[in-house]
C-alpha cells in the first residue's frame, strides 16, 4: 500500500483529486508540459488520446502531436497511455498513473480506466507564469461502486442542449459513469406528437447525445414512468380516459388496457434511439392513486393493492425484457405494499 498524506486543500496533488484515489504518493519536483511534448497511445486507445488532445488545447493552448506507439521506445518527456493487464483484478475502470520529471505514463487494462486516469491527470494540472506542469507523484486508483450516476430529470426545466452535453461533460470530469434520464415531455414522440415539448429534444439531438456519453464513458439509461407522474401526458383531454382518478392527472389506472399500450408505444420509441441500452427504467414510483377507481377497488378487494400494482408492473417489466433491455424500478411502492 503506497503512503498517503493529506494535503492543503487547493494544492494539484494527490489530495486534491476528486474523488480522492485510493492509492497516491507525492514525490518531489514537476513535469513540464509543453508542445514538444507527444501523446503515445497502445491497442484501442485512440479515442481517449484524442479526448486528451482536445482537452488541453481547449484549457491551455497545447497543440500536442498524438501518435500511435510503435515497436520502438516512447522516449522520455511524453505522456504515454497503454493497456496493461496488472490492474485487471481491480477492474476495468482501474488505473496507474505516474508522473515524474522525464514524462507521465498512465496504464489501465481498459480504455474506460485510461479514460478516469485522464480525468485525474486534468486535475493535476497547473499553469503558471507561463508554465504548464503537473507534480511528480504515483496513482493507482479504482472505483469502490461499479455504477456511479446521477438523474436528470427534465420535466420542470429544460437546459440547452448545449448546456445539456455541457453536464454530461462535467460528470464524466468526476467519473460518473451512468446518468439516468427522464424525458418526460422533453422527447420527439412520433407515435404521440400531442404530449411532445416546443422545447423537446430532435431524434438527431439524441443521437449526438448517445455519442457524447459513449465517448465519456458514461451509460445513458432513459427512464420513462409507467403508472403515476404522468401529468404531462394526462393533463391533455385526449388522454383524460386512462386517469385512475377524473381530477388527478398524475396516475394511469392500471387495468385500462390503453394504459400499458400507450406506455408500450412510447417505450418503443425511446428504446429505438437508444439501441444499445442495457437497462430501461420504468419508473412506478409514488402511484398514490392505487385502487381507487371502482374497477381498480374491486380488483384489490380480491387481491391487495400490492397484488394490484404488481400485476400491472409485471406486465411492463416483461415488455422492457422482450425488447432486450433490463427494466429497473423505483421501489417506494413494493416497500409499501409488500
Amino acid at each position: 500500500m503506497k503512503t498517503y498524506r493529506q494535503m492543503i486543500p487547493g494544492e494539484h496533488t494527490a489530495g486534491s483529486v476528486i474523488p480522492q484515489p485510493k492509492e497516491a504518493q507525492n514525490g518531489e519536483g514537476v513535469f513540464h508540459l509543453q508542445n514538444s511534448c507527444a501523446i503515445l497511445f497502445g491497442q484501442e486507445l485512440s479515442e481517449e488520446a484524442e479526448f486528451l488532445s482536445r482537452r488541453l488545447a481547449d484549457r491551455f493552448g497545447l497543440k500536442l502531436p498524438i501518435r500511435e506507439i510503435s515497436g520502438h521506445s516512447p522516449g522520455r518527456g511524453n505522456i504515454v497511455m497503454e493497456r496493461t493487464k496488472s490492474l485487471e483484478d481491480c477492474g476495468y475502470e482501474s488505473y496507474i498513473l505516474q508522473v515524474d520529471i522525464d514524462g507521465i505514463q498512465l496504464e489501465a487494462p481498459q480504455p474506460a480506466g485510461i479514460f478516469y486516469g485522464i480525468q485525474t491527470l486534468l486535475q493535476l494540472i497547473q499553469a503558471g507564469d507561463g508554465q504548464i506542469f503537473l507534480p511528480v507523484l504515483e496513482i493507482t486508483d479504482w472505483p469502490m461502486l461499479k455504477l456511479r450516476g446521477v438523474h436528470i430529470d427534465l420535466k420542470a426545466q429544460m437546459p440547452t442542449f448545449q448546456y445539456l452535453k455541457s453536464i454530461l461533460r462535467r460528470l464524466a470530469e468526476y467519473k460518473i459513469n451512468t446518468v439516468l434520464l427522464e424525458y418526460e415531455d422533453k422527447f420527439p414522440y412520433q407515435s404521440h406528437p400531442k404530449i411532445v415539448s416546443p422545447l423537446a429534444l430532435s431524434r438527431e439531438q439524441i443521437k449526438e447525445l448517445n455519442e457524447l456519453a459513449r465517448l465519456l464513458h458514461i451509460e445513458i439509461i432513459p427512464l420513462l414512468q409507467s403508472l403515476g407522474h404522468v401529468e404531462y401526458i394526462l393533463s391533455h383531454s385526449e388522454y383524460a380516459h386512462l386517469r385512475e382518478v377524473p381530477n388527478d392527472f398524475s396516475q394511469y389506472c392500471p387495468l385500462n388496457p390503453e394504459s400499458q399500450r400507450l406506455f408500450k408505444e412510447l417505450a418503443a420509441e425511446i428504446i429505438e434511439l437508444h439501441p444499445d441500452i442495457q437497462f430501461f427504467h420504468i419508473g412506478g414510483d409514488e402511484a398514490d392513486s392505487l385502487g381507487q377507481c371502482p374497477r381498480c377497488q374491486a380488483k384489490a378487494r380480491e387481491i391487495d393493492k400490492g397484488g394490484l400494482y404488481v400485476e400491472y408492473i409485471n406486465e411492463i417489466c416483461r415488455f422492457i425484457l422482450n425488447q432486450g433491455k433490463r427494466p429497473v424500478l423505483w421501489h417506494d411502492m413494493l416497500a409499501r405494499n409488500p
